[in-house]
């Protein structure tokens, strides 16, 4: 009656203007609309009042009304003044008025600009399709074109009148038809409410033509002359524009209207039935040529039309199911129904559920927000927040003790939400000038949006997702209200670029970012952005970008990020792409073609709302394509059971219960739930198992609670109602159903709606409400029972040819979750490892101080064969040989365990021949002894394969002395000796209970070093041995004050160096070590004066050093950048030079040699010379690079002697080895006029140096020399 109103309010401030124009009293004018308009008011109080409505739709017209009696009352108690000054005084007081009113309440100063939006379209308008300016074509055509035309005619003939006629009823009816044609002509929803209108001036204007045509003078003719001829009177009577009056009146009014009356009166879904007929009706020459009579499309009709709702379409069979639900209720206190406000009234009055928004567009506000949400927890603050809306306005300015008692649960402040309900306006500012906080919003925010903005930020920032719920639940709790359903549905649905659906109005509406584009759509482009390729842009281009002019080629939707998280798009369709693993995709599941083969899931791992409403189709014939039209909307579990009758041959038809069906034409409805609280442990037999990941689906398999086991097997998850089962898995994740590759457990229960929504209900009386569910779960319990062993004979099998392997402790982890048992086998080697779930499992073997990697095993059930466990080894076999090549039999073998310091003792064959194992995995220092004849000891390592190795026994001497400490012989000292010519052959002995040793060693030079503590203090011992073969060396071991000095070897670019020699050495002897993967170094050593070098072949370094405390001392390579060459010659006349002409020696021979310069009176370095290219001229703060190549091939000669520091130098005085000395001379690669480069520390070298071969045989020929 609204339009009634306004229609009244405009006639009244046109009438008053006239009366005054006129100086006419408006007494009688003011007092009838008085009347008319305040009675309807009065009585539609009572109904107001009492359904809660008054602020929603009575309200704003009290308020007109009340504006329209002042200014009739102004102009009443003014009619004896001069219009001059009445009407500009009154214009300038109703500006004031209507800016005083937009400062302080925006939303009734709208109303009064835009005549309660009847006349100025609002933000809310401009979303309504009926009411959007209709084109021209349809509102002539909705009247008929000669009768638009009378009618526009008429009006400005009855406007023109207006002045001159002094007729309330005649100014009453100008001001309706002009108001409701413009109205008909802005919006075309207004357009049925302009046709009485319409009629009434095409009335007039029909008779004002009949007027003109003079049919009365026609008629008075006709009856003068009847008596004689009627052919005659009929000719005397009609004249031309009578003809023409009527012809114009038949095919211009009559005719077109009534087709098209008839066309309107035909529903859409049946015109092309009625239309063949016509064209069936017409004979062949008034066909039109382009008319197809088996076209799907109407040709002669279809201008206008309706569609009428039928059962078997998707809204009206949701509406069936939906008035069903919560039947035990009534209608009014039944869960609310929140969808855009298109749907509320069918909600209501088909669904029969209270609705949050509605075609009076009450709750759009609200319904956008819901809709446009980013999250779940945002989605449950906006229930609340309507709730204590509803309850505010109800207990205005407060809230009910309920609501105040829940909001101080929730530890929320009260006047926070009630500032807000009382002045929305005031947040607008708030909101807009922190996008940081708030998001980026439209800048002509409406203020309820602007409250709902913030507070459902205040909730979400104080409370978590299970925090929203408690505070919603208490909230509903406390006022007996609830919003229980949601539905969205295709319409909604942008699903591509040519039907982007309505969605855009939500988006708007919710006063998100829009952008008004060219061809008049609304691009909401936070959620979604329309693409194009055109003649400039051959990229794709956002449409925005698009010049006027350019062509157009393609369009694509491109989908962003806030549509994908939307409840709206979380609902409907569920996971994102990137929810697929597809994150670089824009698409639809389902529809977009790289995520085609992946239907929708509405309401995917929402924990909180559930399908309870899917659309699905049903056909009762087998061959749906021949009966398209037999199609039948239905909720998917009465399809599904269908489908069960067509699948048992109990009926026939088709069942479509695809997703994606209803995604494209459907709708789907989603129940809030609380969630009841279902807690249990997972078990494999006794054992809970940790780490398990544990799914909660509904009966169409969607996923809607994740959580994971804890240390101790126990799990809590939140399930909705129905027929819920909750599934334990590990693995690789399924995607889209939330659940591991393999089940461990799986249960199903039953849950009530009372559950699920936590009702305070305790039926089974255990102390604890029913909604609060205890649900183990158990595994298959498996287990591995067998023996571990080594697989002597290598069949993977344990049988008599293998050898049992003691006591291990056997550990088993599941290769996909944080699960393992560890047991202990007995001393044969057998074992019995249970409560295993199913599954594979890696084999971890702990052995002699070492841990193994076995083979992974699944277990059996527990009647299952024994599972056998191999314990990974190796065997060493070779030869003892003499240096000559001779088997050497009853060789006595020792494998010295490195792990564990275990000897395993062995002796070879008459052959010569040995064969150790099963050995595990490790480190290995071997020695062989014959006589007088030992082996160097050899360091292998051992991984898995069987290895070769060959044992060369060479003379050898013994060492044999006593261990002191400070001049006392100490017992039970370890002493290292390390060997000169390979340090990394290592052999260790420890003194007897007198402090007596003795060890065979190979005959040639040995390092010896120890340490021990004695409490806290470190003592150490070093030196030097000279092994003689077939004799005894004595040596005193002498321990006296260590230090230890630790740090790490860098190479020149300042990384650190991993496997880089570095060594410490003085008189008395060296100590060589290896830096371990990180670079670092740990020696021990007696206090004093070293020479330190360390070298890898990035680079060397060499420095004096003074160790009198532990400490660190990292070290720095640095890099090479010079070579020096060297040539061998005979020194036949012992002038140390190579003479001119002298011939040089062949390079072959030299190989393995220790370049030393000639003694002098200085002290020099050692240099080495290992291949053509060998380090230059030192560097700086460097010595040469020891050699690197195996030690077999390398020999060290005596040191250079140094006269001017002994400390530097092993010996005092130069000495040669062999039967002849060869010297050698150096060119370096640099000028010979640039100064020599300079030791650190020490003199320069000389340019020729003396080689002592000292005999030595070659290993192997090396490069030549230069």
């Amino acid at each position: 009656w609204a339009y009634v109103a306004v229609i009244l309010m405009v006639w009244f401030a046109v009438e008053l203007f006239l009366d005054r124009f006129r100086n006419e009293d408006t007494m009688g004018t003011w007092a009838l609309f008085v009347i008319a308009l305040g009675t309807p008011l009065v009585i539609a109080l009572q109904w107001y009042v009492v359904r809660g409505q008054v602020r929603v739709w009575y309200d704003v017209p009290v308020y007109l009304f009340l504006a329209s009696f002042v200014f009739g009352l102004a102009f009443t108690v003014t009619r004896d003044y001069p219009w001059t000054l009445v009407i500009p005084s009154t214009l300038v007081a109703a500006a004031v008025g209507l800016g005083v009113g937009v400062l302080v309440n925006p939303t009734l100063a709208s109303a009064f600009l835009s005549g309660a939006g009847y006349f100025v379209q609002t933000k809310v308008v401009t979303t309504i399709a009926e009411d959007q300016l209709p084109g021209m074509s349809q509102i002539i055509l909705s009247f008929g074109f000669f009768t638009f035309g009378m009618g526009l005619a008429a009006i400005a003939y009855l406007v023109w009148q207006l002045p001159r006629r002094r007729d309330l009823a005649y100014n009453l009816i100008v001001v309706w038809v002009f108001a409701a044609i413009f109205m008909a002509i802005t919006a075309a929803r207004f357009i049925f409410n302009a046709s009485p209108a319409f009629a009434l001036v095409s009335g007039f204007a029909v008779d004002q033509i009949l007027v003109r045509a003079d049919f009365v003078t026609m008629r008075r003719t006709y009856r003068s002359l009847a008596t004689g001829s009627w052919r005659n009177a009929l000719r005397k009577s009609v004249k031309f524009r009578h003809i023409l009056a009527v012809l114009g009146l038949v095919f211009l009014v009559l005719l077109p209207n009534v087709w098209w009356a008839v066309d309107a009166s035909i529903p859409f879904d049946l015109k092309a039935q009625y239309d063949r007929q016509i064209g069936n009706v017409l004979p062949s020459f008034l066909r039109a040529p382009g008319y197809n009579p088996s076209g799907s499309s109407p040709f002669y009709l279809g201008a206008f039309g309706y569609n009428v709702p039928k059962a078997s379409e998707y809204y009206p069979a949701a509406w069936e199911w939906f008035a069903k639900q919560d039947a035990d209720q009534p209608r009014e206190l039944r869960p609310a129904f929140l969808s855009w406000w298109d749907y509320g009234f069918e909600a209501v009055d088909r669904g029969a559920h209270p609705t949050v928004a509605d075609n009076f567009q009450d709750g759009f506000a609200l319904a956008g927000q819901f809709i446009t949400a980013q999250n779940e927890t945002e989605g449950i603050a906006l229930l609340a927040i309507r709730i204590l809306e509803g309850d505010f306005r109800t207990h205005r300015p407060t809230f009910s003790p309920g609501v105040l008692a829940a909001l101080e649960g929730a530890g929320l402040t009260a006047d926070i939400f009630r500032n807000a309900f009382l002045r929305p306006q005031d947040y607008v500012a708030i909101v807009l000038a922190d996008p940081v906080r708030f998001g980026p919003w439209a800048p002509d925010m409406i203020a309820q949006n602007a409250a709902y903005v913030f507070l459902t930020h205040w909730i979400t920032e104080h409370l978590n997702k299970e925090g929203a719920v408690a505070f919603y639940h208490a909230v509903r709790a406390a006022t007996h209200w609830d919003i229980g359903y949601f539905a969205v549905d295709s319409r909604l649905f942008p699903i591509s670029v040519q039907n982007t659906g309505i969605f855009y109005a939500p988006v708007k509406l919710s006063d998100h970012r829009v952008l008004q584009i060219r061809d008049g759509r609304v691009l909401p482009l936070d959620f979604f952005q329309v693409l194009v390729t055109t003649n400039v842009h051959p990229q794709p281009t956002p449409v925005q970008q698009i010049g006027p002019g350019e062509q157009v080629q393609s369009q694509t939707i491109q989908y962003q990020p806030a549509f994908y998280n939307s409840m709206f798009y979380r609902s409907y369709v569920g996971y994102s792409p990137t929810d697929l693993g597809s994150a670089n995709v824009t698409e639809i599941p389902g529809i977009g073609q790289s995520l085609q083969s992946t239907p929708p899931m509405p309401a995917w791992n929402l924990t909180h709302f559930r399908v309870v409403y899917r659309t699905a189709y049903y056909n009762p014939f087998p061959n749906p394509a021949n009966h398209t039209d037999a199609w039948r909307a239905m909720n998917y579990d009465d399809a599904t059971r269908l489908q069960a009758n067509i699948t048992a041959g109990t009926i026939k038809g088709t069942v479509d219960l695809s997703p994606t069906t209803s995604v494209v034409n459907g709708v789907v409805f989603l129940r809030y739930y609380d969630g009841a609280l279902v807690n249990g442990t997972l078990r494999a037999g006794s054992s809970p198992l940790p780490g398990v990941r544990i799914t909660v689906t509904d009966e169409l398999g969607t996923p809607h609670h994740v959580t994971t086991t804890d240390a101790s097997g126990h799990y809590s998850a939140l399930v909705p109602f129905g027929d819920i089962t909750i599934t334990a898995s590990v693995g690789p994740t399924t995607r889209t159903t939330l659940i591991n590759s393999r089940v461990l457990a799986t249960t199903k229960l039953h849950v009530t709606v009372d559950q699920a929504m936590r009702a305070p209900v305790d039926r089974d009386a255990d102390g604890l409400p029913d909604w609060i569910i205890t649900r183990d779960l158990e595994s298959e319990a498996r287990q591995v029972q067998g023996t571990a062993y080594y697989d002597l004979n290598r069949n993977n099998v344990f049988d008599a040819g293998d050898q049992r392997a003691g006591a291990p402790t056997i550990t088993l982890s599941d290769r996909e979750f944080a699960y393992e048992r560890t047991e202990r086998a007995a001393p044969d080697g057998t074992l019995l490892i249970g409560d295993l779930p199913p599954g594979t499992y890696a084999v971890r073997i702990a052995l002699n101080g070492r841990t193994l990697a076995g083979t992974d095993l699944g277990p059996n059930p527990v009647s299952g064969p024994d599972q056998d466990v191999s314990v990974p080894y190796s065997i060493v076999h070779g030869f003892s040989n003499s240096e000559a090549g001779d088997a050497i039999p009853g060789a006595s073998i020792e494998f010295k365990d490195e792990t564990n310091g275990t000897v395993i003792p062995t002796l070879s064959q008459g052959n010569g021949s040995y064969r150790v194992g099963p050995l595990l995995a490790g480190n290995y220092t071997i020695s062989a002894t014959s006589a007088e004849r030992t082996s160097a000891p050899t360091r292998i390592q051992v991984s898995g394969a069987d290895q070769a190795l060959n044992l060369t026994l060479a003379p050898s001497g013994t060492v044999a002395g006593t261990t002191f400490f400070f001049g006392t012989p100490r017992p039970f000292a370890t002493l290292q000796f390390q060997s000169a010519a390979d340090p990394r052959t290592v052999r260790t002995i420890t003194s007897d209970v007198d402090a007596r040793f003795s060890v065979g060693l190979p005959a040639g030079e040995w390092f010896v070093n120890g340490r021990f503590y004695d409490a806290t203090r470190l003592y150490a011992f070093l030196g030097h041995v000279t092994v003689v073969a077939g004799g005894t060396t004595p040596l005193s071991a002498v321990f006296g004050d260590g230090v230890w000095v630790n740090g790490t070897v860098r190479d020149p670019s300042g990384a650190s160096s991993p496997q880089a020699d570095i060594a410490f050495a003085n008189p008395a002897g060296e100590v060589w070590l290896r830096t371990d993967s990180q670079g670092g170094y740990l020696a021990f050593l007696p206090g004093g004066f070293y020479d330190v070098e360390a070298f890898t072949r990035a680079g060397a370094y060499f420095a004096p050093v003074s160790l009198v405390t532990s400490g660190r001392r990292d070290v720095t390579l640095v890099g090479s950048s010079n070579t020096v060459g060297w040539k061998a010659y005979r020194d036949t006349n012992g002038n140390g030079a190579a003479d001119p002409g002298r011939r040089s020696r062949a390079p072959t021979s030299i190989c393995g040699m220790i370049l030393e310069p000639m003694c002098s009176s200085r002290p020099r370095p050692r240099a080495t010379s290992r291949s053509r290219s060998s380090p230059t001229g030192p560097t700086r703060g460097a010595r040469p690079p020891r050699d690197t190549r195996p030690a077999p091939s390398r020999r060290r000669l005596p040191r250079p002697c140094n006269r001017s520091r002994p400390s530097r130098s092993r010996r005092s005085s130069c000495r040669s080895r062999g039967p002849s000395s060869w010297g050698a001379a150096r060119s370096s690669t640099g000028p010979s006029e640039s100064p020599p480069p300079r030791w650190e520390g020490a003199p320069w070298l000389r340019p020729r140096t003396r080689i002592r071969t000292a005999g030595i045989r070659c290993a192997s020929s090396p490069a030549p020399m230069g």
